[in-house]
């Protein structure tokens, strides 16, 4: 009687309440714990795991989910493996707590490893998954919770996947021999500077976008390539917008360095993936590559705006501490789970 009472009751509490609760908790070891007593409380009353009780077939905010899916690290002719794009209907919010469950259980430390690699396949995790925390009809593949654990674990495999592209790109050194390199450094400045030819790849004219001297390519060194092709997308997808920053932050005296600026928000765009504080805007928006770089530009269009709000008007000088200070804005904004304005529709508010 108790057991089925509480069931009941337990499928009254949104999930994005129970979403906010959880990640708050995890922010803490101590609060870890006392949580996993919780839980483990909740099944004994309930009968019924944390898992199964996330993926109950009540999904009422389902949308389409699309994500990269790659099975194998090698096809059976020895070459790589070609990534689909594919999609699911379901809840982000459910995504999310599924991901956090698996990350923090214990006696999925295998599975989770699986996921981790980018490569998992997803029918044997599930099964695995609905064995070992006893889901209805001993663990069955034909259940409706069952169905969901599958689906589910597609965007949480993508996003890991994702998490180590970038990871590879912001190791990828830049590297002034390759064309590639150089090709995308020259449509940096002709997106940001149309009208202004660049008279030598060495030259302090890279000094008018926000780099530290006559040779752009050393300041790349923190975030490899993937701070260049950042920069880049911004200035090419949102070029007026981009320009339009580029030159707020030329001001005569509260200037900061765009593109030292923008190198500092690849690192932190890439923190927040590592830490998966990205992950309910890549399960709302979509996992993908694309995703990441809208997060970025609206990451810079809201630096710029934080920069030139402060009461007191900022110099360069006070770059490192707002910056921080903007990095705590952006973490409270995430912990509350809302979905970030994208595709970006950038607009600069007067300095």
């Amino acid at each position: 009687m108790a057991r089925s009472l509480f069931s009941y009751c337990a499928q009254f509490v949104p999930s994005w309440l129970y979403a906010a609760i959880l990640i708050r908790l995890y922010r803490f070891e101590a609060s870890v714990y006392a949580f996993k007593i919780t839980k483990l409380v909740f099944r004994i009353l309930s009968g019924t795991s944390e898992l199964e009780r996330i993926c109950h077939p009540d999904q009422a905010n389902s949308i389409e989910i699309s994500y990269i899916e790659r099975r194998d690290k090698y096809n059976d002719a020895g070459g790589a493996s070609s990534p689909q794009l594919k999609s699911i209907k379901g809840d982000p919010l459910t995504l999310l707590l599924v991901d956090w469950s698996i990350s923090h259980s214990t006696k999925l430390l295998v599975e989770r490893r699986m996921l981790d690699s980018g490569y998992a396949d997803i029918s044997l995790v599930t099964k695995n998954i609905l064995k070992k925390k006893e889901f209805p009809a001993m663990g069955s593949t034909e259940t409706l919770e069952a169905s969901i654990l599958h689906d589910t674990l597609g965007p949480i495999v993508g996003s890991r996947f994702l998490e180590k592209e970038m990871n590879e790109l912001s190791n990828t050194k830049y590297d002034a021999t390759n064309k590639r390199h150089e090709q995308k450094l020259l449509e940096l400045w002709n997106a940001l500077k149309p009208n202004e030819p660049l008279k030598d790849r060495i030259s302090l004219q890279w000094e008018s976008i926000g780099f530290q001297g006559r040779d752009p390519a050393s300041d790349f060194r923190g975030m490899g390539i993937l701070g260049l092709e950042d920069l880049l997308y911004f200035s090419k997808t949102y070029s007026e917008v981009a320009r339009a920053v580029l030159e707020r932050s030329n001001h005569p005296t509260s200037w900061y360095s765009f593109a030292l600026a923008g190198i500092h928000i690849t690192a932190y765009s890439l923190e927040l993936l590592r830490t998966r504080l990205l992950q309910m805007q890549l399960f709302q928006h979509g996992v993908s590559r694309t995703t990441c770089q809208e997060i970025y530009c609206f990451l810079f269009v809201q630096f710029d705006a934080f920069w030139f709000s402060r009461e007191v008007a900022p110099t360069v000088m006070d770059f490192e501490i707002l910056f921080s200070q903007f990095r705590n804005q952006i973490r409270h904004r995430l912990f509350q789970l809302r979905p970030l304005p994208l595709p970006t529709r950038l607009k600069l508010k007067a300095a």
